[in-house]
């Protein structure tokens, strides 16, 4: 019995300790993507639906889907974002917008999607981060 009592107190503590850490990481989480969409709070965008985005409108022909493009443009100015499940995409739609970022040698790293472009492009100008 005492060692089912010592047991069942180091399970407890064990649950309250990995418990903590995990709140304490959700928190953390949440604090961050908070702050990322803060940033992009004054960035236009298409109405989007909660969890898929505009994904559901992107569902379509290249052809329309660049129409759809340029009637955003047109609609939200130089620079609108839209958002596909949970992930924003940021669109420039003038040269004036894009330059900044393409002659900085800070803002140079990747999203995620550019992997996808490597096999079929190398690392060159479009894919490289520069290193």
């Amino acid at each position: 019995m005492i060692v089912l009592a010592v047991l069942i107190a180091e399970w407890s503590f064990l649950t309250i300790f990995l418990s903590i850490c995990m709140v304490t990481l959700s928190m953390a989480l949440m604090v961050r993507r908070a702050k990322f969409l803060y940033a992009l709070k004054n960035v236009p965008y298409p109405t989007a639906l909660p969890i898929v985005g505009n994904a559901y409108q992107l569902k379509c022909t290249q052809e329309v889907f660049f129409q759809r493009l340029i009637k955003w443009a047109n609609k939200f100015g130089d620079i609108y974002l839209i958002w596909v499940g949970m992930r924003p995409f940021i669109f420039l739609y003038r040269i004036e917008s894009v330059q900044p970022l393409l002659s900085s040698s800070v803002h140079i790293d990747k999203s995620l999607e550019y992997q996808y472009l490597k096999p079929w492009l190398g690392t060159g100008l479009v894919t490289s981060s520069g290193k």
